[in-house]
């Protein structure tokens, strides 16, 4: 292993996934010992985590809100490249003489962006923070390759008339887990099942669901091909059936989204 001088401690990204989410049980447990424990590490972990809050609160509250406001913000923080960058100050941090600006460049942070990113997007991270921690197992097996595999990572989202979100989901390419938040949905006597629409434009049922959830389906293999290709995500309120029904009722499709690459 040879030295960078401008790659981030390791220090650094333990804090950074630590205060993000992104670790697996054991490591989370890990470094929540050593916060308690080592005072300039729960700082550097107070840091990220006012960081993160910084990064959510760019939401879709203004009418010209975008998407791209996200990215801006978190690529301005994580280069691509092998450059030094100074870690990104909180919006309401003004930073105090003695604070030394610290290097967090290389490609993990910006794989921990973009998962993060991923998560705003689909609208999980302040809701399902927890189930970001799933994310460290992917990052780890990406750093061992040597490569982000980050355009494995595909997000959709379904908006009510109003804006507000019905659907949103995260699918992870790797092992073609989909996960998927549904909204409260008032009718009683139907539930809301997801569809994969694949270029053949042929619909693939993923399961019924319920208003008020989180679901993670693991996909088929034709799915994850589909998905590969390029396909769109549908919801469509069925009656409860044990099994899935055959093709969305035309009439009760709520909407549908394709599912974009995170890159």
């Amino acid at each position: 292993m040879t030295d960078d001088p401008d790659a981030p401690s390791d220090l650094e990204i333990l804090a950074a996934e630590y205060a993000l989410g992104l670790l697996d049980a054991d490591a989370h447990a890990s470094a929540e010992a050593r916060v308690a424990a080592d005072p300039d590490f729960a700082a550097r972990v107070a840091r990220w985590e006012a960081v993160g809050h910084d990064w959510t609160s760019t939401a879709p509250s203004d009418k010209d809100w975008s998407p791209d406001d996200l990215w801006h913000r978190m690529e301005a923080a994580f280069p691509t490249g092998r450059e030094a960058h100074v870690l990104p100050q909180p919006a309401n941090d003004s930073g105090t003489p003695s604070a030394e600006p610290r290097s967090a460049s290389g490609w993990r942070l910006g794989a921990i962006a973009a998962s993060v990113a991923a998560m705003v997007l689909g609208g999980l991270y302040l809701g399902e923070r927890d189930r970001a921690q799933e994310f460290g197992e992917q990052l780890a097996l990406a750093e061992a390759q040597g490569e982000v595999a980050t355009s494995t990572i595909r997000v959709a989202q379904i908006s009510l008339a109003d804006g507000a979100p019905l659907l949103s989901v995260i699918y992870e390419g790797q092992d073609g887990k989909l996960t998927a938040r549904i909204a409260d949905i008032a009718d009683q006597n139907l539930v809301p099942e997801l569809w994969v629409i694949g270029p053949d434009g042929r619909p693939r049922s993923l399961g019924q669901g319920f208003g008020g959830s989180v679901i993670v389906v693991e996909t088929t293999d034709q799915m994850r091909k589909d998905i590969a290709a390029g396909s769109a995500i549908a919801i469509s309120l069925e009656k409860p059936a044990p099994v899935p029904s055959a093709e969305p009722t035309a009439e009760r499709i709520l909407g549908a989204a394709q599912l974009a690459p995170v890159t």
